[in-house]
C-alpha cells in the first residue's frame, strides 16, 4: 500500500498537457503517503487516529519499518494493532493471524476493521469466545513484507487461520508515461509503483479509443518483477501453511472506483487463479462491494482515495470473511 516503502513509489512521467491530471495525480500522491484519513467525510465521520506517527526503523533489512510497540493509542505492547494477545496458545483457543498492509491494519483503533468485525460475528455465530484474531497489518508493506513479518513473529501465534488482505499494487509494478504528442498511455516494466497512477489507468483503459485493453496492460504487469516477488512470497507461505498445518484465504481488495466499467479485472482473476494453485480459499470483495453501491461510497475519508475503504467497507469485508470461514469450518471443527 501506499506508504514509505520503498518499493511503492511512483514512477510516471506524465508531459500530457492537460495539467489538471498531473494536479490530480500529486494531490492523491500527498493524501495517500500521509496515512491519515481523518477529516472529509460527509457524514461527519473519520478516524480518530493518526496512523502515520506509529512507525519505527526495522533492524531487519526486508521489513525496513515496523510498528512501534505501545504507540498512539494504536499499536499493543507486541507490536502490531488491536487488542493483545499473549503468544502461548491456551488448549482449544482457535486463531486467525490477519496479514496485509494499511488497508488491514486501518480502522483497527476505532474498532471498526474487518478483521475485527469477522472476529465478533464468528464468535457469535459459532458460540466460540475462545475465537482470537490477530491483526499484523502494516502499512507500506508489501507481500513479501508481510509473509517474512509472519515467519518472524506472527508464526509464533500458532495460527490455524491466516489472512491475507490483497490490493492491486503489492504485486502490480506501475511505470506510465503518456505520449506528448498523442495522449496515450504508454507501460513501462518499472521496479516501483504507488496508487496515484491507478485512477489515471482506469480513466484511460475506459476512455473511448484508448489505445490498450485491460488484458494487454495485465499481460505486460504479470510479466513484471513485482509480480514475480509477490508471487514468490505466496508460494512460500503456502509452504509454511503445509509446515504447520494452517489453512490460508487471500482477500481481495478491489479499487474504488467505478464498478460499473472495472477496468482491473484481470488482475482478479489472474490472483485468484495462483492462489489456488497454492490450495489457498479466495474471498474476492469485488462483488461484495458492488453490493454495497458506488465505489465512491465506500472511499475512506479523502474522497480521492480510492485505495483504502471506510469503515462500511471494512464491515462488509469482515461479514463476508466471516461467512467465508463459517462455511470451511475450519474453525467450528475444534472444539474447546
Amino acid at each position: 500500500m501506499a506508504g514509505q516503502s520503498g518499493k511503492k513509489r511512483l514512477l510516471v512521467n506524465l508531459t500530457i498537457s492537460a495539467g489538471a491530471i498531473v494536479v490530480f495525480l500529486i494531490g492523491l500522491n500527498v493524501v495517500l503517503h500521509l496515512g491519515h484519513f481523518g477529516e472529509g467525510r460527509p457524514d461527519g465521520g473519520g478516524d480518530r487516529f493518526d496512523y502515520n506517527s506509529i512507525y519505527r526503523e526495522s533492524a531487519d533489512p526486508v521489513l525496513q519499518r515496523e510498528l512501534t510497540p505501545g504507540a498512539a493509542g494504536i499499536v499493543n505492547s507486541g507490536g502490531y494493532v488491536g487488542k493483545f494477545v499473549p503468544e502461548p496458545k491456551p488448549p482449544g483457543t482457535l486463531r486467525v493471524v490477519g496479514l496485509g498492509d494499511s488497508i488491514t491494519m486501518y480502522q483497527s483503533a476505532e474498532g471498526r476493521n474487518y478483521l475485527q468485525v469477522a472476529e465478533k460475528k464468528l464468535r457469535a455465530a459459532l458460540g466460540r469466545p475462545d475465537i482470537e484474531f490477530l491483526n499484523f497489518g502494516v502499512g507500506g508493506y508489501d507481500t513479501t513484507q508481510e509473509v517474512h513479518q509472519f515467519e518472524a513473529r506472527g508464526q509464533r501465534y500458532q495460527p490455524d487461520v491466516v489472512t491475507l488482505g490483497y490490493c492491486i499494487n503489492d504485486g502490480v509494478d506501475f511505470g506510465a508515461t503518456v505520449n506528448a504528442a498523442t495522449g496515450k498511455l504508454q507501460f513501462a516494466q518499472s521496479a516501483m509503483d504507488n496508487p496515484p497512477v491507478i485512477t489515471f489507468i482506469q480513466q484511460h483503459l475506459t476512455a473511448q479509443g484508448a489505445d490498450m485493453t485491460p488484458q494487454q496492460f495485465f499481460g505486460a504487469a504479470f510479466q513484471a518483477e513485482g509480480w514475480k516477488r509477490s508471487m514468490a512470497a505466496l508460494a512460500r507461505l503456502a509452504e509454511l501453511s503445509r509446515q504447520q498445518h494452517f489453512h490460508v484465504v487471500i482477500v481481495i481488495f478491489p479499487v474504488l472506483f467505478d464498478f460499473d466499467h472495472y477496468v482491473f479485472l484481470p488482475f482478479h482473476e489472474r490472483l485468484t487463479e495462483e492462489a489456488k494453485k497454492l490450495g489457498f480459499e479466495v474471498l474476492d470483495l469485488l462483488p461484495v462491494f458492488r453490493a454495497e453501491g458506488a465505489a465512491d461510497t465506500l472511499r475512506g475519508d479523502a474522497a480521492i482515495d480510492v485505495i483504502h475503504p471506510y469503515a462500511n467497507g471494512h464491515h462488509a469485508a469482515g461479514e463476508a470473511l466471516a461467512a467465508l470461514l463459517e462455511k470451511t469450518g475450519w474453525l467450528a471443527a475444534r472444539k474447546p
